[in-house]
């Protein structure tokens, strides 16, 4: 692979997780982008314009130069079920799309598990099953919350079908960066 595909795949790698945190760290204001994912999560689905930051930039730019079109790249998320123990919480796909040129990138995207309020659902200890916890609650006994069966099978049937899991996203990220970092301190490959 040539620099210039790999310092693409980086970036794209970068953006994808750039989305994939500003999901699920906060709570969005009206013209952030976790408001598709809630809206998809109440209507069913949503799509909604990348917001235009100094990372997510270069990345569009370099979608829209290899479209061959200047329209907007887009959100698209879409509600794959709702809970039944949490029912205002559910599981979202999304990935990116630009309409204009009738292009998808399914592979800038991924799932994950929202509720309505923006946080993820809660999740049980494993001493009480039935008793739900914030998603970042230590149980009584010190030992970390766990995901409610009802999420975990749903992660469970995601990862069955190709998806990451957010430490396989986070080790490529970082192996990415080693190698990126490792290619600016050789210097570029002469032929």
């Amino acid at each position: 692979m040539d620099s210039r595909k790999i310092h693409m795949a980086l970036r794209v790698l970068q953006f994808s997780a750039a989305i994939l945190l500003l999901t699920l760290t906060r709570v969005g204001s009206a013209d952030d982008p976790i408001n598709v994912f809630l809206d998809a999560l109440n209507k069913g689905e949503s799509t909604a314009p990348i917001i235009i930051t100094d990372t997510t930039a270069p990345v569009i730019r370099a979608m829209q130069h290899s479209t061959g079109s200047s329209g907007d790249i887009m959100i698209h998320a879409k509600l794959i079920k709702r809970f039944v123990q949490q029912s205002h919480c559910g599981r979202i796909n999304f990935y990116l799309e630009q309409p204009s040129s009738k292009h998808v990138w399914p592979e800038i995207g991924g799932q994950f598990n929202i509720c309505e309020d923006g946080l993820p659902p809660w999740r049980v200890c494993k001493a009480n099953p039935t008793n739900l916890v914030p998603p970042n609650a230590s149980c009584p006994n010190g030992q970390p919350s766990v995901d409610t069966p009802e999420v975990q099978a749903a992660i469970e049937e995601s990862l069955k079908h190709g998806s990451l899991s957010r430490e396989q996203v986070m080790e490529q990220l970082q192996q990415r960066q080693k190698k990126e970092k490792i290619k600016h301190a050789v210097g570029p490959s002469q032929p």
